[in-house]
């Protein structure tokens, strides 16, 4: 009986200490090298969820219950609780380098960056679609942040996410200099579906002129309500309109955030 017991103990120990691994350790650090040019950061993230999002980056900075993404791409799905992203960078290159780090999805309504070092906070960058187009540092309905990363010094950053969408993530640093080619191959991608969405509405529209079937009418309204989707989820709809009309970015939010289960109907 007595061996029984012991036998459960161990097992017992055994599975609070696997359950607990995670925050034993942190994930490892990202060594930013000059003969790269690109790195996913995704594997050298840890994350946190704040069910309440009551915390401050002051409360984030004193845990020690982040857990180790052991994921591709971290996905939290549909929740109203804040997901934090915690990172540590050191450049370990012969020159200082400017780099961009760019975060995805686009349609995130609120996302914060946090640069700390030696656990005091440098800087502070906001993006999302609560941001408007033209207050961002760079005018993209990417969120994107410029970042300066000296030699031999070792930084840490903290993401602050929250989202009425699915809230997951893919980040990834680039030199300044290849960032441009990064975020255009993003956008000819994002246009030729935007091109191909109207061709088959135009096309469904003449048919609907043509042959008077209402049929290709309701194709028409559905491809329409599709576009509509994916400009509200890229943001591409609240950055186009924001920069035009300054005065009704909140309007925009507002909108792209009530329509969407009612297209998705």
């Amino acid at each position: 009986m007595k061996r029984i017991q012991n036998s459960y103990k161990f097992f017992l120990c055994a599975v609070l200490l696997f359950l607990s691994i995670d925050n034993l350790y942190s994930a490892p650090l990202l060594n930013l090298q000059n003969n790269t040019r690109q790195y996913n950061v995704n594997p050298h993230l840890d994350y946190l969820i704040d069910k309440k999002g009551t915390l401050t980056i002051d409360d984030i900075i004193k845990r020690k219950s982040f857990k180790v993404n052991i994921r591709k791409t971290p996905n939290f799905g549909f929740t109203k609780s804040v997901i934090w992203y915690r990172f540590s960078i050191k450049n370990v290159n012969h020159s200082n380098v400017q780099w961009e780090m760019h975060f995805e999805p686009p349609g995130v309504d609120f996302l914060t960056l946090y640069e700390v070092k030696d656990s005091k906070i440098i800087k502070v960058y906001k993006n999302g679609l609560s941001v408007p187009a033209y207050k961002r540092e760079v005018k993209s309905h990417f969120p994107i942040f410029r970042l300066s990363q000296p030699i031999s010094v070792t930084k840490t950053y903290y993401f602050r996410v929250k989202s009425a969408y699915a809230n997951y993530a893919n980040i990834v640093m680039i030199k300044k200099e290849s960032a441009f080619n990064f975020l255009l191959v993003k956008l000819m991608g994002s246009r030729l579906v935007l091109i191909f969405i109207l061709a088959i509405v135009l096309y469904n529209f003449i048919l609907f002129l043509s042959i008077r079937d209402p049929l290709y009418l309701f194709y028409v309204l559905y491809y329409v309500l599709s576009l509509n989707y994916m400009m509200i989820f890229e943001g591409t709809m609240n950055y186009q309109f924001g920069l035009s009309y300054k005065w009704n970015w909140k309007v925009l939010i507002l909108f792209g955030n009530s329509s969407l289960p009612f297209i998705l109907l």
